[in-house]
C-alpha cells in the first residue's frame, strides 16, 4: 500500500495509472507488476506498507545507506544495476523506469 503524505506521485499498476496527491492511497498486489514516480520539483513524503514483508524488508535495508548526519541528503541517482541484483536476490524483478 502507499499513501502520499504531501507531494505529488504518479502511480501505475498493471495496466492503470493515476495521479495521487497528499491522502491519496493505492494498493499494489503481489503478482502485479507496479511502481511509482514523484513528480515535479516539491518533496514528496510518502508512506509505504508491505505486509507480510516476506523478504522486501531485507531488500529495502541492503538497497539503503545509512545517513551521516541530520536532515535529508541530497537526492542522487539511483544504481539501477545495484538495485536490479538485490531485488533478483529476494524475488523480484525491476521492470525499469515509469512509461512517461
Amino acid at each position: 500500500m502507499l499513501y502520499v503524505v504531501e507531494g505529488t506521485v504518479t502511480v501505475i499498476i498493471g495496466g492503470d495509472r493515476g495521479t495521487l496527491g497528499r491522502s491519496g492511497c493505492t494498493f499494489g498486489p503481489r503478482g502485479i507488476p507496479h511502481g511509482f514516480r514523484i513528480e515535479g520539483e516539491a518533496t514528496a513524503r510518502l508512506l509505504l506498507i508491505c505486509t507480510p514483508g516476506e523478504g522486501f524488508d531485507r531488500f529495502i535495508h541492503e538497497a539503503s545507506e545509512p545517513a551521516t548526519a541530520p536532515g535529508f541528503p541530497v537526492p542522487q541517482p539511483p544504481d539501477v544495476a545495484r538495485i536490479g541484483q538485490l531485488a533478483g536476490q529476494h524475488g523480484m524483478r525491476v521492470l525499469g523506469p515509469l512509461p512517461a
